[in-house]
């Protein structure tokens, strides 16, 4: 029964970790159709000003993660030029992921030449834990669970109730029609750049705060994040969330059972066989713009 708990409580900390990504991709590609490997970008501009924050400015972790998500959000917006003058020159969609790679691979080379190339540290000794049964939480655990949980519910109601939120989703659903109608996008993008570069910028604070920071360290959720939002990508909201909780269980189970050096080994694996034997309509059909 333990490690039933266990398992299950690090695979939905992970998976909500990976599935806000996943929202936070999902949400700038289907309204630029840019393979947004570069969120890792503010994930990384996130964790490296935590870390610095905490242990320069002052020692509290609001603080860190605050100065965190604005450098999430604003990094994010040194990005959109880029991926503005790809949609206005209507690039085709292996150069739109080559300049997305390009961006992250060259701001991880400028990370490591600003900070150097090593795993750099908030200097945060302890967190407090609290036993429930027997199920352990920790501080950062309850963190990710309750700020992925206001997000959630943020989102949600932004989706359904606002006006804000319908531009959006009919934006992302069909963006040749949104703009024949006379809309006006970049007020929408410049708001789904905020909340993507924003939710990178919380997590990467997290992460920097909890577990340190190195250049290169970001990609593998990135593409984690991406794996999912592709697998939900019929709905802006639940879908990526579900399948981030799928991976986000794998990979503890994964873990736990043999060893976290097989986990995305194994992960990608089973992601493989799903991916060539579930039916279509499960993980739904490719856009126009998709279609090869």
């Amino acid at each position: 029964m333990w490690f039933i708990i266990e398992v299950l409580k690090n695979g939905i900390v992970q998976g909500l970790y990976i599935g806000v990504l996943a929202v936070s991709f999902l949400w700038v590609y289907r309204t630029t159709r840019i393979f947004h490997i570069a969120i890792a970008v503010p994930l990384m501009a996130g964790a490296y000003t935590a870390i610095y924050s905490y242990r320069f400015i002052g020692q509290s972790q609001f603080f860190a993660v605050l100065l965190g998500t604005c450098a999430g959000i604003i990094i994010t917006y040194v990005i959109a030029p880029l991926y503005r003058c790809l949609q206005i020159r209507e690039a085709s969609n292996s150069l739109r992921l080559i300049t997305s790679l390009g961006v992250y691979f060259v701001s991880a080379g400028l990370f490591a030449l600003l900070v150097g190339p090593d795993i750099k540290i908030s200097g945060l000794s302890s967190h407090e834990s609290w036993k429930l049964g027997s199920m352990v939480l920790t501080e950062p655990d309850i963190r990710y669970i309750a700020t992925s949980i206001v997000f959630l519910i943020v989102l949600g109601v932004l989706l359904r109730w606002s006006k804000i939120g319908r531009e959006i989703a009919a934006a992302a659903s069909n963006r040749q029609l949104y703009l024949a109608l006379g809309k006006n996008e970049l007020i929408i993008l410049l708001i789904i750049y905020s909340i993507s570069g924003g939710m990178a910028g919380v997590y990467g604070a997290y992460e920097g705060l909890r577990n340190g920071a190195d250049p290169y360290g970001f990609l593998p959720i990135t593409i984690m994040a991406a794996v999912a939002a592709l697998l939900g990508r019929k709905t802006l909201l639940l879908g990526p969330i579900a399948a981030g909780l799928i991976l986000g269980i794998l990979r503890a189970l994964t873990t736990q059972v043999i060893s976290d050096r097989w986990t995305d080994t194994i992960v990608y694996g089973l992601l493989l066989i799903l991916l060539c034997t579930v039916p279509s309509q499960l993980l739904g059909p490719a856009s126009e713009e998709e279609r090869p």
